[in-house]
C-alpha cells in the first residue's frame, strides 16, 4: 500500500494514472517493486469534528443511535468502547463524556 502526504492531506486523486505515478516514484527508492502493478484505491477521509474533539453519545433527534466519532479512533477505542458500552447497555450517563456530547453543535 502506497500513499502520499499526511493523514490530513487534501489529495483526492485516486485515478489509475496517479497510482502508477506513485508506484514509479516508490520504485526509485525500492527497486524490488519493479514489475509490480499499481491498483488504485479510493481515497478515504478520517472524520474530524469541527472543534477537533470527539463526539460521543446519543443525539437528541435520534435517541436509538449512538455516535462515537473522533479523529483518534485507534488510540481512544479501548476507553471509548468501554464507556460507550456502559451508556448503551447499562443506560448509564458517563459524566466524563459530557463535554463531548453531540448537542454541543446545536
Amino acid at each position: 500500500m502506497l500513499g502520499e502526504g499526511t493523514q490530513e492531506s487534501l489529495s483526492r486523486d485516486d485515478s489509475q494514472a496517479h497510482a502508477e505515478a506513485l508506484l514509479a516514484r516508490a520504485t526509485h527508492y525500492l527497486p524490488a517493486l519493479k514489475g509490480t502493478r499499481a491498483v488504485p484505491v479510493p481515497v478515504g477521509y478520517r472524520p474530524m469534528p469541527r472543534d477537533g474533539f470527539p463526539v460521543l453519545g446519543f443525539p437528541e433527534p435520534v435517541p436509538n443511535l449512538y455516535i462515537a466519532l473522533m479523529h483518534s479512533g485507534v488510540t481512544l477505542a479501548p476507553l471509548v468502547g468501554e464507556l460507550a458500552a456502559m451508556e448503551i447497555v447499562d443506560g448509564a450517563r458517563v459524566q466524563f463524556l459530557e463535554a463531548y456530547r453531540p448537542e454541543r453543535f446545536l
